[in-house]
């Protein structure tokens, strides 16, 4: 599984050595790219992410392997960039 960020339940989730966990606190986890309960931004520029999608550490959109496709919950409207 690539390491990055990716949105279950509604919550920020945090990918990381095959392993996922819900993000408590706001933290920088790659060169620009901060992720908070809620939010994920990349660059100060705020990313939404939905089913389907992960944003690995290197600021790529990919999609999801079928295990996170399958616990992944739709958050919104696509991988659209807009300012904080």
């Amino acid at each position: 599984m690539k390491d990055g960020v990716t949105v279950y339940k509604e919550k920020v989730v945090l990918i990381k050595d095959g392993r996922m966990s819900v993000v408590t606190e706001k933290t920088e986890v790659a060169d620009g790219l901060v992720i908070d309960q809620t939010t994920v931004t990349k660059n100060g520029q705020k990313v939404t992410l939905t089913e389907g999608q992960i944003l690995t550490f290197d600021g790529n959109l990919i999609e999801a392997p079928k295990e996170v496709q399958d616990r992944a919950a739709a958050t919104g409207q696509g991988a659209v960039t807009e300012k904080p």
